[in-house]
């Protein structure tokens, strides 16, 4: 699990030491930053070295990152998932769709930029991905009066 905020990742070491999961990794990771990528790469790496003979895939999983990157960190984002992932591995995705009327938009301190599902597919195609699945709805991320429009999209080495 990883996430740029120390906050959200002592968040998530407390509940797995809650619930007593003692096979996660969490870490503090600024995808803007190719060492912090190359160490997660590494990590991988060992993972997978460690795991070698259970058959086991990874999956990587990101909710809410795409649109609060710039598009550049998208497109590296999307350039390292490809290069760490095997053949039937896949890369799930959760964000807000272009809705707004605005390029970016700021929402508190937090910048946002809202994402096209097709233009994020084809940047994802291009890497080298395949798309299993896209849908989009305003019911997977209600929060309180809050309807975002979000997309949830599969994809496949």
């Amino acid at each position: 699990a990883c996430d740029a905020t120390s906050e959200a990742v002592d968040l998530v070491r407390h509940a797995a030491r809650v619930r007593r999961h003692t096979n996660i990794d969490v870490r503090r990771v600024n995808i803007g930053l190719p060492g912090d990528l190359a160490a997660l790469s590494t990590a991988i790496g060992q993972w997978r070295t460690a795991n070698q003979n259970d058959d086991e895939s990874v999956t990587l999983y990101a909710r809410f990152l795409l649109h609060a990157i710039p598009v550049e960190i998208e497109w590296a984002l999307v350039a390292w998932a490809r290069s760490v992932l095997h053949v039937g591995e896949r890369f799930l995705l959760e964000y807000r769709t272009a809705e707004l009327d605005a390029d970016e938009y700021v929402f508190g301190s937090h910048y946002r930029r809202p994402v096209d599902p097709a233009e994020f597919i084809q940047v994802a195609r291009q890497a080298g991905f395949s798309q299993v699945h896209t849908e989009m709805s305003r019911d997977f991320a209600g929060f309180g009066d809050e309807r975002p429009l979000v997309a949830r999209s599969t994809l496949e080495v």
